[in-house]
């Protein structure tokens, strides 16, 4: 399997890390970008991957709703404003 894997055409240019499949080399790519060029919409925030961002769009489905609460901590809207309270205490 290793000698297959080395004669693989998925090899990151950049890093030489070998990928399985195209697809999964194609996103480590876009890890390797000096200037992250997904970028939130609702909040400004930057990400290294398209999928990082569509993680984080979820978390903005209920701002973009109308529904949800804002945080007067961190001021980002959510649903369950008691669960996200959580992560400002740390438990």
């Amino acid at each position: 399997m290793f000698y297959h894997l080395r004669r693989s055409k998925n090899r990151c240019l950049i890093c030489g890390k070998i990928f399985c499949h195209r697809g999964t080399l194609v996103k480590h790519v876009e890890t390797h970008s000096d200037t992250p060029e997904h970028l939130c919409g609702v909040c400004g925030e930057h990400f290294e991957s398209s999928d990082s961002l569509s993680d984080h769009l979820r978390s903005h489905r209920e701002t973009i709703s109308g529904r949800g609460r804002t945080c007067e901590v961190c001021g980002k809207m959510f649903q369950n404003m008691e669960t996200h309270m959580r992560s400002h205490t740390g438990s």
